[in-house]
């Protein structure tokens, strides 16, 4: 799902003046991870939308509060969630190599080594598998954003530097 889709892209997030097509990363990445369980692979961000307004994880402005990504990943079913700090990787690949790892990436405005550019100020992904391959940390990103990164990622090559959280 696109963040700007005609269904919901102008909907409030939580205000009228800042909407899920302008901050609503964190509501769809929420749903790509949910989507993955058979009893949510029907739902669209609009599954989502609501309940996060009402908890107060939209913040006018601001987008998804990185407590909001946890709460909603614990209200999907997820009762083991893990947060992860951008420093160092090595923890979060720790927790990555034990296996069927699911999540939502924070990335920061940064450049990757590639030249990569997630965002220019922050923004929420899902990653929705993970291996490590050829000596690579590989992530099948779901972007919901203009830039549609979606698809295979190396961290080496288009992530480092470039992770916020986890």
């Amino acid at each position: 799902w696109k963040q700007a889709d005609s269904r919901w892209g102008k909907k409030p997030y939580p205000t009228k003046s800042c909407t899920m097509s302008g901050a609503g990363c964190g509501c769809v990445a929420c749903t790509h991870v949910a989507m993955e369980q058979d009893r949510y692979k029907n739902w669209t961000p609009e599954n989502l939308r609501p309940w996060m307004v009402s908890k107060g994880f939209a913040i006018a402005g601001q987008g998804t509060k990185w407590e909001g990504i946890t709460e909603t990943l614990k209200h999907i079913g997820h009762s083991r969630v893990v947060r992860i700090y951008a420093d160092p990787m090595s923890v979060a690949f720790k927790e990555l190599n034990k296996g069927n790892r699911i999540g939502v990436i924070l990335f920061n405005s940064r450049k990757a080594p590639n030249g990569v550019r997630w965002t220019s100020c922050g923004h929420y992904v899902a990653f929705t598998a993970y291996k490590y391959e050829g000596g690579k940390h590989m992530f099948y990103c779901k972007d919901s954003g203009v830039r549609e990164h979606d698809g295979w990622y190396s961290f080496e090559r288009s992530m480092k530097n470039c992770i916020a959280k986890m």
